[in-house]
């Protein structure tokens, strides 16, 4: 069940398995409203993750360097509440702007296709395939009419490159 207390589990349990250097790749994806994740299923009781919660989840996680990529609705607004020196944290859409795609039957959402289907395999490493990734969503939703989504990144000073393409040192 997507709850908040199986959420923290499930981090806390990520962040005992990984040393101190390894980064999680994390994704979380769910119906964004504005200053919200919205996982919630009333006849299960579980409600809505707001970003502060998020942010508490992950402090006490015990995870460390982290990739996190957040594929909703809105979810710019978890940009600042998250973001850290050791993250590198992406998000699908402006924190006013609607993420496109979300339909019974899809493969993808616009922001998955673009991101995961693409740009990632072109070059896996998320920092330098994010901007092709950006681009491609915008085309498309401009060609279809929408209001552009707007995904946005922000790394942190200390996210570093994935250590199998880092430099080999002389």
């Amino acid at each position: 069940m997507a709850n908040r207390a199986n959420l923290a589990r499930a981090l806390v349990g990520i962040g005992c398995r990984l040393g101190p250097e390894d980064p999680a790749f994390l994704i979380l994806t769910s119906l964004g409203r504005e200053g919200e994740f919205a996982p919630d299923f009333p006849e299960a009781g579980t409600r809505k993750l707001t970003s502060s919660e998020f942010a508490q989840m992950l402090e006490t996680s015990g995870i460390g360097p982290a990739v996190i990529v957040l594929p909703a609705c809105f979810s710019c607004l978890f940009l600042d509440e998250i973001s850290a020196p050791d993250r590198l944290v992406i998000t699908a859409a402006w924190e006013d702007r609607a993420s496109f795609g979300c339909q019974d039957r899809a493969e993808w959402t616009e922001f998955g296709e673009s991101s995961f289907d693409r740009a990632l395999r072109a070059d896996p490493d998320p920092s330098p395939a994010f901007p092709p990734a950006a681009e491609d969503v915008v085309r498309k939703e401009m060609a279809d009419g929408l209001t552009p989504s707007l995904p946005q990144i922000r790394e942190g000073a200390e996210i570093g490159r994935p250590p199998d393409r880092q430099p080999a040192e002389l």
